[in-house]
């Protein structure tokens, strides 16, 4: 009885408190963009929400609390940069040990994990500390162009 009941304050809960398919683009307001600049925000606002509740939240509560800190983190806007990039650089520092690979000639070098925390963490501090402060007549379409196909690449590992 309880899990039909849960089942219908999920759906009320995703429908008309805290959709999961409404993307809120903290670095554009309410007036008409064109929807290159609209998917470019977009892409980065999802970026950031990924470094700063999901990682935030796997640096600051571990695996056991995530969901938690992930849910309190959208309800409340309980974000953290400083716990994102913590997690990022932790992840960054993973390297092979001798018991994890056949291969003797990998044993000390970085894992892909730690590879791919260095890319999202380059990207994701291009779009906040460069990116989003810089006037329009400073915009560089064609770097913005490359930096939205660097995070494409990525697009596949952003889950925790």
């Amino acid at each position: 009885m309880i899990n039909w009941f849960s089942d219908i304050l999920y759906k009320l809960e995703c429908r008309f408190i805290r959709p999961h398919n409404v993307i809120r683009m903290s670095t554009i307001g309410p007036e008409y963009r064109d929807l290159d600049d609209i998917m470019l925000h977009s892409c980065f606002e999802l970026l950031c929400k990924y470094v700063e509740i999901e990682l935030a939240s796997l640096n600051k509560c571990g695996k056991n609390m995530r969901f938690l800190f992930y849910t309190l983190g959208c309800w409340f806007s309980t974000r953290s940069r400083e716990d994102g990039l913590e997690y990022l650089k932790g992840q960054q520092k993973m390297v092979y040990a001798d018991i994890e690979t056949l291969d003797k000639s990998l044993v000390g070098t970085p894992r892909p994990e730690a590879l791919y925390a260095k890319k999202v963490e380059e990207i994701y501090l291009w779009w906040k500390d460069h990116r989003v402060d810089l006037p329009v007549d400073e915009i560089d379409d064609d770097e913005d162009t490359e930096q939205l196909k660097k995070l494409m690449d990525l697009r596949m590992g952003l889950w925790t």
